[in-house]
């Protein structure tokens, strides 16, 4: 399992000749990081005095999304290792020459960096949603957050594209990244304001 390595070890592993782990992993990756600095800032937020001082419904908001991000670092912790199998299992079947298995093969290496974008987005959604709310002495950090996970965003799409969909097959799909990309942009940029230079 790769989220089980040293870091040292997978950087190394990705550097390496080996095609797998790529970028679709390492789109997870950011992801996850994302979603683990995200809930680092909300740590340090809950039981603040301004936490205290804050309404019922925005400490709600803070507390839901602390769950959130917990579920989504699950997620794209499992997808680090998923993307690299499904390469793995779309070269064998290439080798293999199974028509059948290359087919599902082929398929898992769109949605699976497609579940990967998608995760990404609902990490960028939910840092937007606390981001006014969050510890001010975090900002940094949650736009940070928001720059990985944006990155895990663009790199599970540009894996998707690198992959060839069908036009007609995965016409729906294609739609919803267009709608994705503008839409991760505009959390990150929500973010990205609130920290001045």
């Amino acid at each position: 399992m790769l989220m089980d390595m040293k870091v040292c070890d997978f950087c190394a592993l990705l550097a390496s000749k080996e095609p797998a782990p790529g970028g679709g992993s390492v789109s997870a990756l950011s992801g996850v990081m994302a979603a683990a600095l995200g809930q680092m800032v909300l740590n340090l937020t809950v039981g603040k005095k301004a936490f205290e001082k804050l309404d019922p419904d925005s400490k709600d908001i803070i507390l839901n999304t602390q769950v959130e991000l917990a579920k989504l670092y699950e997620i794209l912790t499992k997808l680090v290792d998923e993307d690299t199998a499904a390469f793995n299992d779309y070269m064998a079947a290439m080798r293999s020459k199974d028509e059948k298995a290359l087919i599902e093969a082929s398929k898992c290496i769109i949605n699976v960096p497609f579940k990967i974008a998608q995760n990404c987005l609902k990490v960028l959604q939910n840092l937007s949603a606390v981001a006014k709310l969050s510890n001010k002495n975090c900002i940094s950090d949650l736009t940070v957050a928001a720059n990985m996970a944006y990155s895990g965003l663009k790199g599970g799409i540009y894996n998707v594209y690198i992959n060839k969909p069908d036009k007609d097959e995965y016409k729906d799909m294609l739609a919803q990244i267009e709608c994705m990309t503008a839409e991760g942009l505009s959390y990150k940029g929500d973010i990205e304001c609130l920290t001045t230079i």
